[in-house]
């Protein structure tokens, strides 16, 4: 009989100790998943950051390039403006020219 008891408790008490054992290997198990997490999170911040300094790099191009543009565009409306005075002095001078040469032709004719 007190085999018997003695039995069952050492039976009791390889149940308990099995299904400890059995939680300490999913313990182990979910620390090391926690600890690929981790270090997959930690990559993944350490790609971010270097996005965020491209970004960075990609705003400061585009405002480098956005000043670009505007002064190209400020040459441009110069370039335009120097274009019409030019073409309106062209213009002037031919009538000056004509002017000039209806002048000469009627002295000439009047000379002759």
């Amino acid at each position: 009989m007190v085999e018997s008891l003695l039995y069952d408790m050492l039976h009791e008490v390889k149940v308990p100790r099995k299904k400890v054992e059995s939680m300490e290997k999913r313990v182990d198990s979910l620390e090391k998943e926690v600890s690929s997490l981790r270090q997959q999170v930690q990559a993944l911040d350490e790609k971010v950051q270097a996005l965020d300094e491209k970004m960075q790099r990609l705003d400061e191009r585009t405002l480098e390039t956005k000043a670009i543009c505007e002064a190209v565009r400020h040459g441009q409306e110069a370039l335009i403006a120097k274009y019409d005075a030019l073409a309106l002095d062209v213009h002037n001078m031919q009538g000056n020219i004509n002017r000039l040469t209806n002048i000469s032709e009627e002295k000439s004719f009047n000379s002759s």
